[in-house]
């Protein structure tokens, strides 16, 4: 994907690469962070799977935790703000962990009902992240 073909006539990857782990401040590391900002892609997604690691204070299931909507903020108003610096596009796809748990039997069940969002704090992190894009691009 790294020849002349696939990029833009600017010159830019015409294709959108996925890095999985982004939940919180912590996450934007050097080494993690710096290789889309300082590349040639001019947009890239950067999604929440994963968990946020051990500085994440929100929901944990099976040793996967995310941040709360607070930290979920903190983080993506510095992702939004340096990418737009930059003139990049950073994408951030939420992860609703709290439709997971574990049942007796050890096996990963996924529940998307309402009921069992309702009583979460995912729309609490929906609603953080809303808040970070506008005081970032309106």
């Amino acid at each position: 994907m790294g020849n002349a073909a696939y990029l833009t006539p600017s010159g830019k990857r015409r294709i959108l690469p996925e890095y999985h782990g982004y939940s919180i401040r912590q996450n934007l590391t050097p080494a993690k962070w710096e290789p889309f900002i300082n590349s040639a892609w001019e947009i890239a997604k950067f999604s929440e799977d994963c968990g946020g690691g051990p500085e994440a204070l929100g929901y944990s299931v099976g040793g996967f935790t995310v941040g709360t909507a607070e930290q979920n903020k903190d983080m993506l108003k510095k992702m939004w703000r340096e990418s737009k610096n930059k003139g990049k596009k950073a994408v951030w796809g939420i992860f609703p962990m709290e439709s997971l748990y574990i049942d007796p039997k050890k096996r990963w069940i996924e529940d998307y009902s309402m009921d069992r969002l309702n009583d979460t704090m995912v729309w609490e992190r929906y609603k953080k992240a809303r808040e970070a894009w506008v005081g970032i691009h309106e």
